[in-house]
């Protein structure tokens, strides 16, 4: 029956049975929940005094020399890059000292807000995580979140000279070098909520109960309804392939034999020279052949087409 014609008799569940959904549904509504998906990042503040330690070994080198090329090399020892002019530049009475001070202070006032890597607003899409600080957990919305770039730009409140574009360009290093991020970002919590949520989705539209009517006799076949016999023919064909009677089984197996037993017979009663012909005998056989598959065959198409 197609969708729009008219039923010639009515369809009556003979047990219960579920109505899939679609793959395309079920992705959709896979995506949907996923957009709700709020990932989780957690504060580190041990990072923040890891990057007051950094600064100290990086600053604690530079200030053992007073040459260019010692400051150049010295840099290089920590993974600092500095070029000639930066070094001299900072071989001015106090200076390294200065930005030590200024560098230290940044971490200490700025990485407890919690502080994720660079390019945090183009890798996170989603428009509100969750911050952990502890035991206690906040939702937060993405566009507030104190960002690396906006971190960067606090230098401004402790720059030991600011009117120098040098000065600020060995800060922008100096920053870079010691930065540990202080929003981290929990990645295997974060999927597990995600593989929730996906398990969330239902595969089943609807459930048919046992005796449900599925169409009247003279109704018009709605999609619906067609989705229905579509799922009942198909749990038509699984159960007759998984749930095979082993007593129907075990009852045709000893009827036919019975019935080959019998034709055996009359055969060498009645036609015992037909046991002499090979010919005869290989005839009788592919005929028994064909009577099985075409019965197999039958029985097939009639599953697939009970309710069509």
């Amino acid at each position: 029956m197609a969708v729009g014609e008219v039923a010639a008799a009515e369809v009556i569940a003979p047990f219960e049975f579920v109505v899939p959904k679609t793959q395309e549904e079920i992705a959709r509504q896979t995506a949907a929940v996923e957009a709700t998906l709020r990932p989780i990042y957690e504060i580190d503040q041990a990072a923040v005094e890891a990057a007051i330690a950094a600064a100290d070994l990086v600053f604690g080198a530079l200030d053992t020399t007073t040459t260019v090329e010692g400051m150049v090399s010295a840099a290089e020892s920590v993974d600092l890059q500095l070029s000639e002019d930066q070094a001299e530049y900072l071989l001015a009475d106090g200076l390294v000292e200065a930005f030590a001070n200024g560098v230290k202070n940044m971490m200490r006032r700025h990485l407890p807000k919690g502080v994720p890597d660079a390019g945090f607003l183009q890798i996170q899409q989603a428009r509100e995580i969750v911050v952990r600080r502890g035991d206690s957990e906040s939702i937060v919305s993405r566009d507030s979140v104190y960002t690396f770039e906006r971190f960067l730009d606090s230098r401004v409140t402790v720059h030991p000279d600011p009117t120098s574009d040098t000065g600020d360009n060995v800060l922008v290093i100096m920053i870079s070098r010691v930065f540990r991020p202080t929003l981290v970002f929990n990645r295997a919590e974060t999927e597990q909520v995600r593989l929730d949520l996906r398990a969330s989705v239902s595969t089943v539209r609807d459930t048919v109960r046992e005796n449900e009517r599925i169409v009247d006799a003279n109704q018009v076949v709605t999609p619906e309804i067609r989705e229905r016999l579509d799922a009942l023919n198909n749990e038509w064909i699984a159960r007759g392939r998984t749930e095979g009677d082993i007593s129907a089984t075990v009852g045709q197996i000893l009827t036919n034999a019975l019935l080959l037993a019998l034709f055996w017979l009359l055969l060498m009663l009645f036609v015992p020279h037909t046991y002499a012909s090979i010919r005869k005998m290989l005839a009788i056989a592919i005929m028994f052949a064909l009577v099985i598959i075409g019965a197999a065959a039958n029985v097939g198409a009639a599953g697939n087409l009970r309710f069509l």
